[in-house]
This record gives structure tokens, C-alpha cells and sequence, in this order.
């Protein structure tokens, strides 16, 4: 609401000496008014979607600025879809985390969470070496191809900023610590990914532990309220896509070899 007042008051002196050609102070008002309410939609706030009344004739006047504010004009198709998909996150986030309200499921997610939190995988990685012969090998392999997990999920979070659900949803209750403030993707998901599919690259024994941990790791960051769904999804897709890269490395290394 501040923010909108000082557009408002900024248009009203701009415009002191009257209307310039083909913008009006009034079609102008309105239309930031329109956007501001898309915007609360596209953000999960579905119930604001009206919020700040306008009026809909004069902001369609300007509905060519939205090239020139950086916004895209996409089909009503496409906005439907965009609009459904996030409507179907956010419930999915609001009905998981609603079990984080039974003490016992939220002090064992947020277990969970600690530990995919590095803590397993330091220890890992710390142990290997003692236990293998390759184990050097193996956890150098973990800190590489988890560096490049860690690079790759930084710059995507400083630059797609999307809130975590609990600051976007009232009713989606915050179950533990967060390391920072924003939630695409999940830095855990993706990492367990790595972690785990080199792991049981070199030990297919461990393919059934390690699938489940790396499941309840990623529930836990929606049961929690920290992370969406599709935070989760797109993160485990990214740590798989990192581990195609450790599969091209090893079939170079083993052509090296030869």
C-alpha cells in the first residue's frame, strides 16, 4: 500500500503541469494499480487479487507499457497455466506442512533436514577414505561436483529471489532454521541428488538407503514450510543433470585410461 501511495503522489507531481501525449496521469494510476494485483497473484497472494480497486477502461490504455516496464503480455492460456501450477504448489506445501503441527513428525523432519543440512554428507565424505581404497577418489568427486551444485542453486536463488512459502502464505507454519531468505530451488534436494547417485554410482548396495534418505530430505523442506514443491522438484532435476556431467567425466576418465 506505501509503495503504491508513493507511485500515486510521484504521478501527481510529475503530471503538476497536465497530461503529456498518449499518457494520462488517471490511465496511469489505474494502471499501476492492475499490475500491482497481478503481481500479488503471481507472488500466491490468489485472495488479493482485487486489492486495489481500478478502473478497467483507463488502465487498458496503457496496456502497451507493459513492453516498455520489462513485463511480457502472455496468452490467457498461458496465464491460466502459470496460475493453476501455483495454485496447485502452494496446496501441496499448505497440506504436507500441515503435519508439521504432530510434534513427533516435525522434530523427526527437522532431524531429517539437519542432516541433509551437509551433515551426513561431511561425515561421509570424511570417512571414505578410511573404509576404501579409492575413497580419496570418491570424496574428491563429492566436494567437486557438490561445488558445482552449490554454484549453480547460489546464482539461481540471487536471481530468481522467489519468497519462501511461509512469507508468502500465512497458514504455512516456518518448522525450523533457514539458512537464507529465498526458496527456489532446494539447495538440500539438490546436493542429496549429487551426493547420492555418485555414492551409489561407486555402491550400489547403499541404492535403497540412499534413495529413501534422499526422499525424506526433500519432503522435509515442504513439510517444514520452507520450500514449495516444485522447489524440490526442480532441484532434484538439477542435481541429476549435475550427475550426467560426473558420468561424461568418468567415461573421459576411463577413455584416458585406455
Amino acid at each position: 500500500e506505501t509503495m503504491v501511495k508513493l507511485e500515486i503522489d510521484y504521478i501527481n507531481k510529475m503530471f503538476e503541469m497536465g497530461d503529456v501525449e498518449g499518457i494520462s496521469s488517471n490511465d496511469l494510476k489505474h494502471f499501476i494499480k492492475k499490475r500491482t494485483n497481478e503481481k500479488l497473484v503471481e507472488l500466491g497472494y490468489i485472495n488479493l487479487k482485487e486489492y486495489f480497486p481500478y478502473d478497467q477502461k483507463a488502465a487498458s490504455n496503457l496496456d502497451w507499457f507493459y513492453h516498455l516496464t520489462g513485463w511480457v503480455v502472455m496468452s490467457k492460456a498461458i496465464k491460466t497455466i502459470l496460475t493453476q501450477c501455483n495454485r496447485v504448489d502452494i496446496n501441496f506445501c499448505l497440506k504436507l506442512n500441515q503435519l508439521s503441527k504432530y510434534p513427533v513428525i516435525l522434530n523427526f523432519f527437522n532431524f531429517i533436514s539437519w542432516l541433509g543440512n551437509g551433515k551426513i554428507w561431511y561425515l561421509i565424505i570424511f570417512i571414505i577414505p578410511f573404509i576404501c581404497n579409492i575413497g580419496i577418489k570418491i570424496s574428491v568427486e563429492l566436494i567437486f561436483f557438490g561445488l558445482i551444485g552449490t554454484i549453480i542453486y547460489k546464482i539461481l536463488k540471487n536471481t530468481i529471489n522467489r519468497p519462501r512459502p511461509y512469507k508468502i502464505n500465512q497458514s504455512i507454519n516456518l518448522g525450523g532454521k533457514i539458512l537464507d531468505q529465498f526458496s527456489f530451488p532446494s539447495g538440500h534436494t539438490l546436493h542429496s541428488v549429487i551426493f547420492s547417485l555418485i555414492l551409489i554410482y561407486h555402491f550400489p548396495i547403499l541404492t535403497e538407503i540412499l534413495a529413501i534418505l534422499t526422499l525424506l530430505i526433500g519432503l522435509s523442506r515442504v513439510i517444514l514450510g520452507m520450500h514449495f514443491p516444485s522447489d524440490v522438484f526442480v532441484g532434484a532435476l538439477l542435481g541429476y543433470l549435475i550427475f550426467k556431467l560426473f558420468l561424461i567425466y568418468r567415461n573421459y576418465e576411463n577413455i584416458i585410461y585406455l
